[in-house]
């Protein structure tokens, strides 16, 4: 993917995949929080 279109891609989706990185990495912090208090 040359780095110019990944650009324009960002700045078309940027906003939606930054909510999509912090639900994310919610999700995993949740996930890991449930793992160590089960082990």
């Amino acid at each position: 993917m040359p780095p110019l279109f990944q650009n324009q891609l960002l700045m078309k989706y940027g906003r939606f995949t930054d909510k999509n990185l912090i639900f994310k990495s919610k999700a995993k912090y949740k996930i890991l929080k449930i793992i160590k208090y089960l082990y």
